[in-house]
């Protein structure tokens, strides 16, 4: 009874660790909320944090239970606890932790501009259509580990509009994984997922739900929104402004999409800085074995933009800052969200 309840309270030790380095790493930013935002919307962001922890921590028990770097980690860890590694070599420890994270830290807040193997093809990048449909798949898990859906849904974004949508309209839709949770959400609204990859388009249909209303999903052939002005009553758009080249055709995606949009548009995606990169390297990359995930989903971290650089991109395309709001929400997601 005493090894039982000795192990039941190492493991309870080690899990209250994590979601209290898991507030840790957050509290910047909740600070930042709470600086920032009304006292409502401040409100409804700490009632978001719990599912935020537990994100974090089924994250941390896939890794351990996954990889062998999480295996390691977690040996050392109880370990540490229970007083089997001696000061000397936890000190030591600590000092080449820290001294590799500076290294790896060294070069990552700047801004990578190179392509990622979705953007080249199959045919550039060398990948298989088995591996391409497979990283298809490991967004949508990527998007339930991070918790990323939950945070466009909340009150950061679809949960905080004053009206009830009837029409949506997904601009880069991919596997349609986003479509999907805003019909859910949505069972009445016509929601509309529109991208110029055939295979996407072709994977996202495949997904439909029976007996269900589905989104319609469209194949576009120019990457710049063509749709017709007021046509919809919102427009999203989850992971593509990382994708898009130039600063101009960011700007340009801005304006026409408060062109075609009725009421309001809500653009959700990565924050770029170190610690994100160092995360999705060290803890994310390894759960996925595919080499599309792996190389694409850190890329997509290095080209993402930060809190200053979405603004300047808003300022450009004409929105006041009374317009927009831009939140921030774990793990280093950015919802902007802009009433017209």
């Amino acid at each position: 009874m005493q090894i039982v309840g000795h192990i039941c309270s190492t493991l309870l030790y080690s899990v209250a660790s994590v979601a209290l380095l898991s507030f840790v790493f957050m509290m910047p930013y909740v600070l930042n909320e709470y600086r920032s935002k009304s006292h409502d919307a401040f409100k409804q962001f700490m009632n978001e944090v719990p599912v935020y922890v537990l994100t974090m921590l089924s994250v941390i028990k896939r890794w351990v239970l996954h990889t062998k770097r999480g295996k390691a980690f977690a040996i050392y860890f109880l370990l540490l606890v229970n007083g089997f590694v001696p000061l000397l070599v936890t000190t030591l420890f600590a000092i080449t932790f820290v001294v590799y994270l500076a290294w790896e830290l060294r070069d990552t807040r700047k801004r990578k501009i190179c392509e990622e193997y979705i953007d080249m093809g199959p045919i550039k990048a060398d990948y298989t259509m088995a591996e391409y449909h497979e990283t298809m798949t490991q967004i949508g898990q990527v998007s339930e580990l991070t918790a990323s859906q939950f945070s466009i849904l909340s009150h950061a974004g679809f949960g905080g509009l004053p009206f009830v949508p009837n029409s949506i309209l997904d601009v880069g839709c991919g596997a349609g994984w986003l479509s999907y949770k805003l019909q859910d959400r949505y069972p009445d609204c016509d929601i509309t997922g529109i991208e110029i990859n055939d295979e996407a388009i072709k994977f996202a249909a495949k997904q439909a739900h029976k007996n269900k209303k589905t989104p319609t999903f469209r194949l576009i052939e120019h990457p710049d929104l063509r749709e017709p002005d007021k046509s919809v009553d919102v427009i999203t758009c989850s992971l593509v402004v990382h994708h898009i080249p130039t600063e101009e055709d960011i700007i340009e995606l801005l304006r026409r999409c408060g062109k075609v949009a009725r009421k309001a548009i809500i653009i959700s995606d990565l924050e770029r800085n170190g610690l994100s990169t160092i995360m999705f390297r060290h803890v994310m990359a390894p759960l996925f074995n595919n080499k599309i995930t792996k190389h694409d989903g850190e890329l997509s971290v290095r080209r993402s933009f930060t809190e200053t650089e979405y603004k300047s991109f808003l300022t450009k395309a004409g929105y006041k800052p009374n317009q927009y709001t831009i939140n921030w929400r774990p793990v280093n997601w950015f919802i902007i969200t802009i009433l017209l």
